[in-house]
């Protein structure tokens, strides 16, 4: 099969487009990152604000199914920036609506989404529970799953929290493990949120999730995520005794910014019943990372 995954060059991208490339046809984009590279895939530059570069690269690619990754940064990018973050996703994700249906092959389109579009009153949340996002970014995600939902395309839309692994390059975001790591191994001090929690999954068995749900014939919204419902000063801690960092650099803060909602915690029994599989505690993930070797990109 064919496929084209729009932010092929991220973190969460690379590692997909890696798990798919066996046996399939794998396109990934890029927008600045053109140092990538993944084993048995190709890559063309896109600029997902531009209709004109996301139908060009649809039509030269033809996919059967496109997985639609990329994003801002972070979220005090959408916050400082929110005319550029309704480019990227909102208005970004009517054009890959817009590209698929020009294709007229009926191509399948996976949408990877957040935890963010809840505002963290729960404790966890399932799919069915009704959305009402806590931040600017949860904001343009919401509506972006509200586009792809009323497009008519053969959708998925499957939402993600915390996932954590080694990137393949410095260029990639850093996700919170990393952030440990970096600051611990160079003796800097990491402070961590105790009133923060997730349900964090480690990118390679996330990854796999992610391809079964894309590969699959199922529609609408499913929750990718791990089964620990986590602090993140708590998960720092954990992270430090697995990858053996010393964790007297680690502080306990409390956030009171505003940026995050409180409860960023997932269910995820709708999605291991459809993929009859059973998602991952914490520290498996971390101890998978302890057994691999770091990239010198970290």
């Amino acid at each position: 099969m064919k496929i084209l995954v729009i932010g092929g060059s991220g973190f969460i991208g690379s590692h997909l487009m890696e798990f798919l490339s066996t046996p399939h046809t794998v396109t990934g984009t890029f927008f600045s990152n053109s140092q990538i590279e993944i084993p048995g895939c190709t890559f063309e530059q896109a600029d997902i604000r531009d209709p004109a570069s996301i139908t060009s690269v649809c039509k030269k690619v033809r996919p059967r199914l496109i997985i639609q990754v990329c994003g801002t940064k972070s979220i005090e990018f959408c916050e400082a920036y929110p005319g550029e973050a309704k480019k990227i996703h909102t208005e970004g994700t009517q054009h890959v609506v817009e590209a698929c249906l020009s294709l007229n092959t009926g191509t399948r389109l996976a949408y990877i989404s957040t935890d963010c579009v809840f505002n963290g009153k729960k404790q966890s949340y399932t799919e069915e529970d009704q959305t009402d996002p806590f931040n600017y970014y949860g904001h343009v995600k919401r509506d972006s799953e509200e586009i792809i939902i009323n497009s008519g395309l053969n959708f998925i839309v499957i939402r993600t929290s915390l996932l954590f692994g080694w990137r393949r390059c410095n260029r990639q975001a850093c996700n919170f493990v990393i952030s440990v790591y970096k600051a611990l191994n160079s003796g800097e001090v990491f402070s961590a949120a105790a009133n923060i929690f997730n349900t964090p999954l480690e990118i390679s068995h996330a990854a796999r999730a992610v391809a079964a749900l894309a590969l699959g014939r199922d529609e609408g919204i499913f929750h990718v995520a791990g089964n620990t419902r986590i602090s993140r000063y708590d998960f720092a801690i954990k992270s430090a005794e697995i990858l053996r960092l010393d964790p007297s650099y680690l502080r306990q803060a409390i956030d009171n910014s505003g940026l995050r909602q409180l409860n960023s915690c997932l269910s995820v029994k709708k999605t291991e019943s459809s993929l009859n599989i059973r998602f991952e505690k914490v520290e498996e993930g971390l101890k998978r990372m302890a057994a691999q070797s770091p990239s010198n990109e970290v």
